[in-house]
């Protein structure tokens, strides 16, 4: 059974979250005088997704590692 890690020193967040990147993409763009409309807003959408799955991904990268290493260091 996995080592419980207590909630304090759990790991809750990596980088931006999807609104946190749509936010910043359009306050961005409209630094720039671009218009709302269907591509601005897509481009968005998918950007975000994109960190957001991204973030995901190291996220679950860097528990492996972390979980690996504790195995290691109780020698399980």
């Amino acid at each position: 059974m996995p080592r419980q890690i207590p909630k304090e020193k759990r790991m809750t967040k990596l980088g931006l979250d999807r609104f946190e990147v749509q936010a910043l993409f359009k306050r961005s763009l409209s630094s720039r005088q671009i218009a709302e409309s269907d591509i601005y807003n897509s481009l968005s959408d998918l950007i975000g997704d994109v960190i957001e799955e991204n973030n995901n991904k190291i996220s679950q990268q860097l528990s492996l590692k972390l979980s690996e290493k504790e195995q290691w260091k109780y020698g399980k």
